[in-house]
């Protein structure tokens, strides 16, 4: 997965754990909620029809803004906008653990959710620069997208045992913290080419030095780093040579984007990008839908009890969590690099897997765990092929709009996190298990038609997705 040695090795390698590290952090701040929501209903006095406000609170302002700042342009690059995106959701909750009035507690988690919108188009835009071999992106991508199930149990686990020892206020300190130092390094050390073609540019003469056999000298490269230009031979530069390079000026990727970047219409417009971010809107509203529905239907028509439910309902994130790197191994090493056609069977597998499920839901604990396992696995496999690799295809080339193509269709699948607790919660009281279990059909079947108009468009256009080339900028 990781190619490349000497110093262009290096700076590839630590823009996936940086960048894993920023994304991981963000999830570190988010998922406490779930663990002391309880205690902030009892300790504040909040009713408990107004909880939901919390959520609302994060994802909303989350969704919105990264839909909306992709049409922003910006002179920074990503190295800076990372890290002041993560000071700033640390700084919020810090606070939050502070104020004893709910208002204000959901105004941190405002801001909490306002600053996090930077990260995900971010990292997405720094990852792709750096890995842009089309053949082997996808399986990036998807190891890249363990970050947030990494945060997130990391999250969850440090808030339970805090809130264990200590009180609710303090829960969100350590991943405060943890964030905060995460902004210093990444600041520090995250570096940048300035267009998608530097490091093609390495390996194509790398290749024709090959080629030619060398002439037993040292051979120089030039390798544009953001804010920087570094020129590499075989021979290891010197700590002074370095320093007086570092010296020397170039375009950075904030500045190439703010000249070329397209406004958010026009990012919508593109070919595919609508289709994308509306399969992804309906992917996330099946997969919070069934995380909030699992217990309730587990209880009230299978009859387990609720220690039970609730630990068998953790199938489904279970297999999500396998599904992010091993749907994308899967489309690189044995479709081919077809990502269309594997979110198409993933979304097929994930349909079909949530209907035998239903089916056969008395017949035992065993086919439950099975069937929630690989519906989750198909589902959440598709996570980083429609926001990463896909969107780094859509938004590629001379449109140079990755980070915002990648907010877009991520945006929207949080906007579907958002709006599926009202949604689901209205049909259960409407139409009872019934309902929500045709509900469920619906937001299953649905996205499989959307990507399928979005691969017919695809190849009515010549502009193949589905290979290792990725697609031309029209």
């Amino acid at each position: 997965m990781f190619r490349g040695g000497g110093r262009r090795g290096t700076l590839q390698l630590r823009c996936f754990l940086l960048t894993f590290l920023a994304y991981a952090c963000t999830f570190m701040l988010r998922t406490p909620i779930k663990v002391i929501r309880l205690d902030v209903i009892t300790d504040l006095k909040i009713p408990m029809q107004h909880t939901g406000w919390m959520d609302t609170a994060l994802l909303l302002p989350l969704g919105v803004i990264q839909i909306i700042s992709s049409g922003w342009k910006t002179q920074y690059s990503p190295r800076h906008l990372l890290a002041y995106a993560l000071f700033g959701s640390a700084i919020s909750m810090i606070l939050f653990g502070v104020f004893h009035k709910y208002g204000i507690l959901l105004l941190c988690l405002f801001l909490n959710g306002a600053m996090q919108a930077v990260v995900f188009p971010q990292c997405i835009a720094a990852l792709a620069l750096w890995y842009n071999d089309p053949s082997r992106r996808t399986t990036v991508f998807g190891v890249w997208g363990m970050s947030a199930s990494v945060g997130g149990l990391l999250g969850t686990a440090l808030a339970t045992t805090i809130q264990k020892k200590y009180a609710w206020h303090s829960t969100f300190v350590i991943p405060s913290l943890v964030a905060g130092l995460a902004c210093i390094i990444i600041f520090k050390f995250l570096r940048m080419p300035t267009a998608t073609t530097a490091v093609d540019v390495q390996d194509s003469q790398s290749e024709s030095e090959s080629e030619r056999g060398g002439d037993g000298g040292s051979s120089t490269r030039e390798l544009l780093i953001s804010g920087d230009t570094y020129r590499s031979s075989e021979a290891m530069l010197s700590q002074q040579e370095e320093r007086m390079l570092e010296t020397s000026s170039v375009q950075t990727i904030g500045s190439i984007e703010a000249t070329s970047k397209l406004t958010l219409l026009e990012m919508w417009r593109l070919p595919m990008v609508k289709e994308v971010a509306a399969t992804y809107f309906c992917v996330n509203v099946l997969r919070y839908a069934v995380t909030m529905w699992l217990p309730i239907f587990f209880q009230a028509k299978v009859g387990y009890s609720q220690e039970t439910s609730n630990w068998l309902s953790m199938a489904f994130d279970v297999g999500a969590f396998l599904g992010t790197p091993g749907l994308a191994l899967l489309s690189d090493n044995l479709l081919g690099g077809r990502k269309m056609f594997a979110t198409q069977m993933a979304l097929i597998i994930s349909s079909t897997s949530l209907a035998l499920f239903y089916i056969t839901s008395g017949w035992g604990r065993v086919l439950n765990f099975f069937f929630l396992i690989l519906a989750g696995f198909a589902s959440g496999g598709t996570d980083m092929v429609l926001t990463g690799s896909l969107a780094v295809d859509l938004g590629g080339g001379k449109r140079n709009c990755i980070s915002g193509v990648a907010g877009i269709i991520n945006g929207c699948g949080i906007l579907g996190a958002v709006l599926q607790g009202g949604l689901v919660a209205f049909t259960y009281y409407v139409g009872g298990q019934t309902g929500t279990a045709f509900l469920m059909s619906v937001l299953a079947i649905l996205p499989i038609f959307v990507i399928s108009r979005a691969a017919k468009l695809d190849r009515r256009a010549k502009t193949s997705v589905l290979g290792s080339r990725g697609l031309r900028a029209r």
